[in-house]
């Protein structure tokens, strides 16, 4: 047995044979809901790290942080009707924070 872990993003029907169904799923990654949020709101007072744990944090997966340097804080981030998906990358380049 294989177990595959995401969100099923779309769901179809293929046909019938038989009284057998074929069904087609696309699978997403758990931060492909992060596309589909915008917000408007401002963070005040945070370091980097500490705004991406608040704007990820609500989709409910753990995230591991491995930073080989201090953060600096006091930074005030605005979201204006943006994605979830836009904003932490757009954070993440500012203060030189990479993802693979």
């Amino acid at each position: 047995m294989r177990y595959i872990y995401g969100i099923v993003a779309r769901l179809g029907m293929q046909g019938q044979n038989h009284r057998r169904y074929a069904c087609k799923a696309r699978l997403s990654p758990w931060l492909w809901l992060a596309t589909r949020r915008s917000d408007f709101c401002i963070l005040q007072n945070q370091t980097v790290p500490d705004i991406i744990e608040q704007v990820l944090g609500i989709y409910g997966h753990l995230l591991r942080k491995k930073l080989t340097r201090g953060n600096r804080s006091g930074y005030c981030c605005v979201q204006y009707n943006e994605s979830d998906c836009d904003l932490v990358p757009r954070w993440m380049q500012h203060e030189g924070i990479y993802f693979f």
